[in-house]
């Protein structure tokens, strides 16, 4: 099942990027869909909100997939513009690619408002660090306590195999 935010994420996407975009989000949907098939599995409150998890699986993907390079490069490249002499432009060269203040500003506006999204809807860096897809459904069950006002305590004393009371 295809989420019309992760193609509005990869639009203008490299056909090789946006592929490996595509098949992490679908391999982990699928993957959700299964876990979701199990009738005691400690997930069952996010099936009711199975949109929202998909936009949030769209939004980490490309966050992990593409977003994390950028917030690389663009580290990178204020680093190198720092440290060099004088006031002409520096660009790096990668391949055919070159990296200048252009190409920067760009990133750096892609990331501004990516970080925008994230604070409208309360969601911490912390969200996207996962490897597992059930560490990913953890995250999205924490968020929906935090949204549906639960005490703190009650998603972090939480242990993987417990249930959180709901």
């Amino acid at each position: 099942m295809d989420s019309e935010l992760i193609n509005i994420l990869c639009y203008q996407l490299s056909g090789d990027v946006s592929r490996a975009v595509h098949n992490e989000y679908e391999n982990r949907w699928r993957e959700i869909k299964h876990i979701w098939d199990y009738p005691k599995n400690r997930f069952k409150v996010l099936e009711d909100y199975s949109k929202t998890v998909q936009h949030l699986l769209a939004m980490s993907t490309f966050y992990r997939r593409v977003l994390s390079g950028i917030d690389g490069a663009c580290d990178f490249y204020k680093t190198i513009s720092k440290n060099a002499s004088g006031n002409r432009e520096h660009s790096i060269a990668i391949g055919k690619y070159r990296l200048n203040k252009e190409e920067y500003n760009k990133m750096l506006a892609i990331k501004i408002t990516f970080r925008e999204l994230r604070k409208k809807f309360c969601i911490d860096d912390c969200f996207f660090e996962y490897t597992e897809t059930e560490e990913f459904l953890t995250n999205c069950k924490n968020l929906y306590f935090i949204h549906h006002n639960k005490p703190d305590e009650d998603i972090v004393s939480s242990k993987p195999d417990e249930d959180l009371p709901f």
